[in-house]
Formats: structure tokens, C-alpha cells, sequence
């Protein structure tokens, strides 16, 4: 008795492989790939530490090296959610402009960090 339920236990994910990898995923589940988010949004944090210290020139320096890994990644990306991109692209040209800008304010600036870092999480409606 015990071997038969040894053998179910261990046949089932078997038999349940074929239901689940059929199963198609509706459009509006899709979602960035951890992987690609996980780096982004440590960089985003990292800037907003930075911009917290009020130390901008760097977090100028860092918002740069995000916005090129980002690019790189537009072709990878972007398929995933046509519309997060576009939340994200928003959000870091925000960010952006108020640790460029003439008048730069650690407040502000942090401020436009968060909000990068929510739209990457995905924690932003459109």
C-alpha cells in the first residue's frame, strides 16, 4: 500500500505537466522579467540613497548608468508591457530632469526617484 501511494505521490506532477504547460496565460498577467527588474530597481534605490545624502552630482552619475542599462534592455523589455514601459520611460525622464535641472532639490529629486522605483515595481496605475 505504501508503494502505491509512493508512486502517485511521485506520478502526479507528471500527469499534471501536460495541463499545466498548455495552460495559456492571459494577456493582462504578463509581467517583466524578475531578473531584469531586480538590477533596475537596485539601481534606482542606490540613486535615491544618494539623492537622500544630497550628495546630487552622483546620483546624476548613477540615474545615467540606469538610463543606459535600461536602453539596452528596450528590445528585451518593452514586449513584456507595452504600457509599464511607458510608465517607467515617464518616470525616469522625471527623475532625470530634477537631478539635471538648474535648480536641482534633494526633496524633489527623491520624490521623482520614488516614483521610478514604483513604476518599476509596478505599483503605479495608468
Amino acid at each position: 500500500m505504501r508503494i502505491y501511494f509512493l508512486c502517485l505521490w511521485l506520478l502526479a506532477p507528471i500527469a499534471a505537466l501536460p495541463v499545466l504547460v498548455s495552460t495559456p496565460k492571459p494577456a493582462t498577467a504578463v509581467a517583466y522579467p524578475w531578473q531584469d527588474l531586480l538590477m533596475l530597481e537596485v539601481m534606482v534605490t542606490e540613486t535615491i540613497v544618494l539623492a537622500s545624502k544630497e550628495d546630487l552630482g552622483a546620483a546624476e552619475k548613477r540615474i545615467g548608468d540606469f538610463e543606459a542599462v535600461w536602453q539596452n534592455a528596450q528590445t528585451h523589455v518593452r514586449p513584456w508591457d507595452i504600457r509599464l514601459w511607458r510608465l517607467v520611460d515617464q518616470a525616469i525622464m522625471r527623475a532625470g530632469a530634477e537631478l539635471r535641472g538648474s535648480e536641482r532639490s534633494p526633496v524633489r529629486a527623491k520624490a521623482a526617484l520614488s516614483s521610478l522605483l514604483a513604476a518599476l515595481s509596478g505599483r503605479v496605475g495608468g
